[in-house]
């Protein structure tokens, strides 16, 4: 259905891309959580400087690298 709307002319390709909002917002939405968390993480080893002198903070990469794994490991 969706690929015959893009088919025809202008106007249907406008009502199909509204059809697909309320989808595409929940996508966003459910999306935002997979992009905000790497983020958060990134910007706590930022401030912590952690990958600013890794020797001195060894323990903590590596538990760093263990809870990411944990976490992507299912993917």
């Amino acid at each position: 259905m969706l690929v015959a709307g893009y088919r025809r002319d202008a106007l249907s390709v406008v009502r199909a891309n509204i059809v697909q909002l309320p989808d595409q917002f929940l996508a966003a939405l459910l999306m935002c959580g997979f992009v905000m968390a790497p983020f958060l993480v990134g910007l706590h080893c930022g401030k912590r400087r952690l990958l600013a002198d890794t020797g001195n903070h060894r323990a903590q990469m590596r538990r760093i690298c263990v809870i990411g794994a944990a976490v992507c490991g299912g993917r």
